[in-house]
């Protein structure tokens, strides 16, 4: 029998915390587009998830399994099929079979959230404008280049996202994106209280409101503010909360999940549409004062809340490509390297070299972060992020540019674009180009060999430097051999200068 909706805290998803990770997943499911959905075929995918190592289960992983998948190398069917008969999945998903099946739908179900994907057993698996959108790619010279802009894809879906809908199932009636700049703007007129923006700590207001009143979610946080003011411990946000969901039915991990866990999650989604900053060295989330005319049209436009009779009217609702948000919403051009200088310079004091090294390291390691800020930011970017801050420790005179996007404070929203180099340094008569990456197998000659020589090539083209003075440098967790022999023959047959570190290495330049 399934179960009538209620009113519930606001959870995207917990197995998809990467949104680049999420990419990757629907690149696989992309192959099956078109075909007729069954629990056999959700099995099969699943399969092709664990081949390519971006779902790793953990019984009967050998040694050679776990080599493989490190090195980007395939799994063999006879590999695949031994850990999908070795690792049967105890889940259960309405309208799939228990086990693997089910775990299709719970790896998948973020992009029906959002409009990218269509499925349900016994139809074709279809995706839309946007999900295409999403994991665009085009070949040049063998290499994969990514051309959409993921900050404007997950603000439109964002955009379009409803709490009520087909497939979660519940009571609370809101655009969640909608109503955190409704209710950023409600706190603005509170100058004593709310003009800061929303606390970190507060976030779990929003996850559990239960409709679009931004004017009266505002007036609860200034009521819990005034007192309790702006530091209250977890347990006496999450006895308020409950409180105004009704109460909570005591479970033994709903405190965690509650304060922290769903909190980050969100905010980790919300920071991917680029509309929001982190003021307060990390503890205030508010709106990004370059994208102001972004926040004041999705309130002029997309304020509205709409009911949905079943999943196709849903998906062809929040699948819409909104073109005039996706115009606006392009990252700011810069207006000067005085910018980047001085934002690369305030975060350098903020989080000092000590901590940008250990961080750096952590990374290497693959470990996860606990910093207030660099936690939220995916790993990939935060490299990119922290390298350019190390650069900048060690080369204060010069220019340092991060071509990352970055919000009003200077903090990492989205990658460098395809066409620029990551970082850039340029000293005296010389330009020295990074690329990072947390890419270690045998794969990071495939995705960076390529876009490392255009770059190289580019700049010299441009002829603002002597060829000999531009070098370009690889740094990874790992460098793979492969990539080696390629820089090798850069540097001796076409006299180039290209080289690769490892984030140790990196780290410990003097």
């Amino acid at each position: 029998m399934t179960r009538a909706p209620e009113y519930k805290p606001l959870l995207l998803t917990t197995t998809m915390r990467n949104p680049e990770r999420f990419r990757d997943f629907l690149r696989v499911l992309y192959e099956y587009e078109g075909k007729n959905l069954t629990n056999a075929l959700c099995e099969e995918i699943c399969g092709e998830l664990i081949r390519r190592g971006l779902y790793r289960p953990t019984r009967s992983i050998t040694t050679e399994i776990k080599l493989k998948w490190n090195s980007g190398i395939h799994l063999t069917d006879k590999e695949v099929k031994t850990l999908l008969d070795e690792n049967p999945q105890d889940h259960g998903e309405a309208g799939f079979e228990h086990g693997w099946p089910s775990r299709f739908d719970t790896q998948f179900k973020l992009g029906k959230f959002f409009g990218f994907i269509f499925y349900k057993i016994g139809e074709p698996v279809e995706f839309s404008k946007l999900g295409e959108l999403y994991i665009a790619q085009s070949e040049t010279d063998g290499q994969t280049l990514y051309v959409n802009d993921e900050q404007q894809i997950f603000l439109n879906a964002f955009a379009n996202y409803h709490r009520k809908n087909p497939y979660q199932r519940v009571l609370n009636r809101n655009r969640p994106l909608i109503l955190l700049i409704g209710l950023l703007k409600e706190l603005e007129k509170n100058t004593e209280l709310g003009s800061a923006g929303l606390y970190i700590h507060e976030l779990p207001f929003l996850l559990i409101w239960k409709d679009d009143n931004a004017k009266e979610l505002a007036r609860a946080l200034i009521e819990f503010r005034r007192k309790h003011r702006f530091n209250p411990s977890r347990e006496v946000v999450y006895d308020y909360v409950g409180k105004i969901h009704g109460g909570w039915i005591p479970t033994k991990d709903k405190f965690e999940t509650i304060t922290k866990e769903y909190p980050d999650d969100l905010l980790r989604k919300f920071r991917l549409t680029g509309l929001f900053s982190l003021r307060g060295n990390g503890s205030i989330l508010a709106i990004n004062r370059d994208l102001e005319s972004v926040a004041d049209y999705l309130i002029d436009k997309h304020y509205k809340v709409f009911d949905f009779a079943n999943e196709r009217e849903y998906f062809d609702f929040v699948s819409q490509v909104d073109h005039q948000l996706i115009s606006l919403s392009k990252p700011p051009v810069l207006s000067g390297a005085s910018i980047d200088q001085n934002f690369l310079i305030k975060w350098v004091k903020e989080f000092t070299v000590a901590t940008i090294k250990e961080e750096l390291k952590i990374l290497s390691k693959n470990r996860a972060s606990s910093h207030q800020i660099l936690r939220i930011t995916p790993a990939p970017l935060r490299l990119e992020f922290l390298a350019s801050l190390l650069i900048k420790s060690r080369n204060p005179e010069a220019v340092v540019i991060a071509n990352y996007s970055r919000d009003d404070e200077g903090l990492p929203i989205s990658h460098a674009p395809g066409n620029n180099p990551d970082i850039e340094l340029h000293e005296d008569n010389s330009l020295s180009l990074y690329e990072v990456t947390l890419t270690t197998g045998v794969n990071q000659a495939k995705t960076e060999f390529a876009p490392i020589t255009r770059h190289l090539e580019d700049k010299i083209r441009e002829g603002k430097y002597r060829s000999e003075n531009i070098q370009t440098i690889l740094v990874a967790p790992a460098i793979h051999v492969d990539f080696e022999r390629w820089t090798e023959f850069i540097r001796f047959k076409e006299k180039k200068e290209m080289s690769s570190l490892t984030i140790d290495q990196f780290v410990n330049q003097t």
